[in-house]
């Protein structure tokens, strides 16, 4: 069983449907270069404890003085949560309720309303988690545990005052082969309950969903990943909440043949009819092509895979995440993969402004080592911001942020 999901995201676990190492990657780095804004330093303070590993799971941005990301970190004494708050231009460690915990989606509706999701591993099991910020402090909220070893809630969307659901999955990864199913809980109110999950495709042996985002309690998209009945490897699927119905949706797979992989990370929508999805790929699953970092745009009718520029072609890495502050301006966020320079990764960001998708033209980011940045957000019509990681070849992790906007 895979009890967290934050050991190094060298090592990608698509939504709990296995691990795939990247470090196989075998494919030539393009450089980052483009027409788009640059991003700038933030100062980001790095999780106590000598952390072997740092994960940003994603970030919400209530405010522009207020934004809250979380995530979590592998150190000497097991995996610790991590949240860190936006305040006074900077980020800061907060404390959180739950400890040992990896700490994956959070949402404000505003900065006195936020909630964040993620997992508790046990020894033999792994229980979801719900936490709330009343604008004082965060609260443990109880959170529906279904039946199964490997329980997980991923990401929250609150898309009114009356209603927040959160996605993830549930099951047992024990098995061969694994077995797990989506979850979906929802609160009208102080209670979450388990509702009935959207619809998985038809040759789905195992399944999750890895995030949501609404733009009104009647419309929403969520992503996840299905192996096929006797297969091996993850595909990418999505539904659709329109009303009270939630639908399959035809997402076109990134690769070619029957036993090629590819995994999502992240949705953001600007509006019922402006979505875009965030994932990556491989063409082939026994590692002897690259794994590239892959994207989706939805124009309210169907989901078109997205031209990357051409100096990322032929470069391994993956996208991590994607935030949007409007329709015109979403910022794809992860790490490009670099066989050629001694297997270094450099962390970097694309913007799609509703018709392309651009490299930005520089990222902040410590020199030297592996460089990644995990996740992002946006104010409104505001600025964006992004967490990563850098890993030095000493073994030094450290955490760095940045600033576009």
């Amino acid at each position: 069983m895979t009890t967290f999901r934050s050991v190094s995201r060298r090592t990608w676990r698509a939504g709990g449907l296995g691990l795939v190492t990247l470090a196989l990657l075998a494919a030539q780095a393009g450089a980052a270069t483009g027409a788009a804004l640059d991003w700038s330093k933030v100062s980001a303070q790095t999780p106590p404890g000598t952390p072997y590993s740092i994960f940003f799971a994603t970030l919400a941005c209530p405010s522009k003085t207020m934004c809250w990301a979380t995530g979590s970190a592998n150190t000497a004494k097991g995996v610790s949560p991590v949240l860190e708050r936006l305040h006074k231009g900077k980020f800061h460690a907060v404390s959180t309720p739950v400890a040992h915990a990896t700490l994956e989606g959070v949402v404000c509706r505003s900065t006195r309303n936020c909630v964040l999701a993620g997992s508790v591993a046990g020894a033999t099991t792994t229980k979801p988690i719900l936490e709330k910020w009343n604008g004082h402090k965060w609260s443990k909220v109880a959170a529906p545990n279904p039946k199964g070893n490997d329980n997980e809630l991923l990401d929250p969307a609150c898309p009114s005052a009356h209603l927040c659901m959160v996605v993830g999955w549930y099951g047992d990864s024990t098995v061969n082969p694994i077995t797990l199913h989506p979850l979906l809980e929802r609160s009208t109110g102080k209670k979450w309950s388990i509702a009935k999950a959207p619809p998985v495709p038809s040759d789905a042996q195992s399944a999750s969903l890895n995030a949501l985002n609404c733009v009104s309690k009647t419309s929403c998209i969520a992503i996840g990943s299905f192996i096929p009945k006797g297969g091996f490897d993850s595909h990418t699927y999505a539904d659709r909440l329109h009303g009270k119905k939630w639908s399959l949706m035809t997402v076109p797979q990134p690769f070619q043949g029957t036993y090629a992989y590819a995994a999502d990370s992240d949705v953001k929508c600007s509006s019922a009819k402006s979505c875009v999805m965030t994932g990556y790929a491989a063409p082939d699953a026994q590692g002897r092509t690259s794994y590239t970092p892959e994207a989706w745009s939805y124009n309210g009718t169907k989901w078109k895979l997205l031209t990357l520029p051409k100096s990322f072609v032929q470069a391994g890495g993956a996208f991590d995440d994607v935030a949007c502050s409007s329709s015109s301006t979403c910022w794809l966020i992860g790490f490009e993969y670099s066989s050629s320079a001694g297997a270094t990764g450099r962390a970097y960001a694309m913007r799609w402004n509703g018709h392309k998708l651009t490299a930005a033209a520089a990222i902040a980011q410590p020199s030297g080592g592996f460089s990644e940045l995990d996740g992002d957000g946006c104010v409104h019509h505001g600025e964006c911001y992004a967490l990563g990681d850098n890993t030095q070849t000493s073994g030094k992790v450290s955490a760095f942020a940045d600033r576009a906007g």
